[in-house]
């Protein structure tokens, strides 16, 4: 059964993209099929990974979202991790005249991709689909939410970070009540200091607010995770001895064993 996994917090600074861009790579070479879809304009998950995302020969989420022609296969570009391969369908500023274009292209432009996801995750190709949601809570994020069966809540350990969290929680809640769908909300605590009391604080918060539905992996304040994203590419190929690759294998790890 193929896994859709959405990342998304409106409030940046939180890790968002550092976690759906590590959180594939790591599942990748923990021998799983892995597609990673950018539904954020500014294109960070392809950046982060070394793709030139203004190159014109490569299709994006924009083409598959508007061309009703385009399938999911047209528009994958495949990343190559510690000899294994991530899919990916990278973004770039074009996605942002998506938002107003769906709706004139379609009845319902918050299930375009849905549908489009539809033929892979009947066929089982892939065993997780990993979406970096845009920090907007417009049709593209819809979109991305009404396509997945988990959502995951990067919150940084700052009070401040905790009040987009309300923001996305309701409205998670109103699609579920609208809709009449159900998907699985989790909290994942990022940039977390153990020296630092508003980091305990923060994460105590965190377990109240999301009625413990919280990772059990922490990922811990770390430089390399940003100097490794600067070099276009995973922590896995970066520093293998960082907290960072110690902590989203971790993560990895523990979303694995949520399917057996």
């Amino acid at each position: 059964m193929t896994k859709v996994i959405s990342i998304a917090n409106q409030k940046g600074g939180v890790g968002k993209t550092i976690t759906a861009i590590n959180l594939s790579s790591f599942l990748t070479i923990l021998n799983k099929k892995v597609l990673l879809i950018d539904m954020d304009p500014q294109g960070h998950s392809g950046i982060g990974l070394g793709i030139d995302i203004e190159d014109e020969d490569y299709s994006t989420t924009y083409d598959l979202l508007i061309n009703k022609d385009k399938t999911l296969d047209d528009c994958v570009t495949e990343i190559d991790i510690k000899d294994k391969t991530l899919d990916l369908v990278i973004s770039n500023v074009e996605l942002s005249y998506a938002e107003r274009e769906l709706e004139k292209l379609y009845r319902s432009p918050i299930q375009i991709l849905k549908k489009k996801l539809k033929p892979v995750v009947k066929s089982k190709v892939y065993d997780y689909i990993i979406i970096d949601c845009p920090p907007s809570l417009g049709n593209l994020a819809i979109n991305a939410f009404l396509s997945s069966d988990t959502i995951i809540v990067p919150v940084a350990t700052s009070f401040f970070s905790l009040h987009g969290v309300e923001k996305i929680a309701g409205t998670l809640n109103e699609i579920m009540d609208e809709l009449e769908i159900e998907f699985n909300i989790f909290g994942l605590l990022t940039r977390y200091r153990r020296n630092q009391n508003v980091s305990h604080e923060v994460h105590q918060t965190m377990k109240e607010y999301f009625n413990n539905n919280m990772f059990k992996t922490v990922i811990r304040e770390n430089i390399d995770l940003e100097k490794a994203i600067g070099e276009g590419l995973p922590i896995c190929e970066y520093k293998k001895s960082s907290n960072g690759y110690l902590d989203y294998k971790r993560l990895a790890m523990e979303i694995m064993s949520y399917g057996n």
